[in-house]
């Protein structure tokens, strides 16, 4: 078949991730704001695209994204220019510092 976007033309997409179960996308994009990057889920097809964060600071900017079993996990460089990493809620609440530095990977133990 054909390729679909899956991004709006109004966005830009950068970081990707797929949920666990192959059905869901996180990604990183700046919206029609022009500058400022934040998080949104989608399903695999496109449909149903929700923002997670709601950053307005355009100095801040997210280097890292993963999608874990129990949320979104993402790394913010802020303006002094330290990552610290965050864990959202696959409906954006509850957004929770949960380390410092850049997140690559989660690694589970089982």
């Amino acid at each position: 078949g054909s390729p679909k976007r899956l991004t709006p033309t109004t966005d830009s997409d950068f970081l990707v991730d797929v949920s666990p179960d192959g059905k869901f996308i996180a990604t990183t994009s700046v919206g029609t704001s022009g500058n400022v990057v934040n998080v949104y889920r989608m399903g695999i097809d496109g449909g149903g695209r929700t923002q997670l964060t709601s950053f307005e600071d355009p100095q801040q900017t997210i280097t890292g994204l993963v999608w874990g079993v129990d949320g979104v996990y993402y790394s913010l460089t802020g303006g002094d220019g330290e990552d610290t990493i965050w864990r959202v809620d696959l409906d954006g609440r509850n957004p929770t510092q949960v380390a410092t530095g850049t997140l690559y990977r989660i690694v589970g133990v089982g």
